[in-house]
């Protein structure tokens, strides 16, 4: 008997998938971080949230990242992930992953930095390396911190 995998169901067939949104949102406020989002095939914003609320922003074209990043959610069965729950420590991040398929409907896990999640952990590490691919480029804003609303 087949298992179901409930991201590959959700994500849809192969050519909607091309309309999946990602976002990693990982700012805490003492610390900075990083927001990521991916649009489809379209583009990936990369922001770099530094001590203090200064944000470098930048935008690029994406190639097959986008293919191997839904392959990876696939892989993890994202929608599955249940990392483990306690209350937060003072000042620590609380890293949260939302998925969005074609319909426009969201998944979203987020879990507390200090609790360790194989296949949460897994996603987290690829959208950081898209940060990897701006170290060569020029920022398209810096500045402060512009809070998403």
């Amino acid at each position: 008997m087949e298992q179901v995998n409930a991201t590959q169901d959700f994500l849809g067939r192969e050519t909607q998938r091309t309309a999946a949104c990602i976002e990693l949102y990982d700012v805490q406020g003492l610390w900075g971080g990083w927001r990521i989002y991916v649009e489809g095939l379209k583009r990936a914003d990369v922001e770099l949230i530094q001590p203090g609320m200064f944000e470098r922003r930048y935008e690029f074209a994406l190639g097959d990242e986008i293919r191997r990043l839904l392959d990876l959610f696939v892989e993890n069965d994202f929608l599955t992930v249940q990392p483990g729950e306690r209350l937060g420590i003072p000042d620590e991040a609380r890293p949260r992953i939302t998925l969005v398929n074609a319909a426009g409907d969201k998944w979203v896990v987020a879990k507390w930095a200090g609790v360790k999640d194989e296949r949460f952990d897994a996603i987290y590490q690829a959208l950081l390396r898209l940060e990897e691919l701006t170290k060569t480029m020029d920022p398209v804003y810096s500045g402060p911190y512009e809070f998403e609303t």
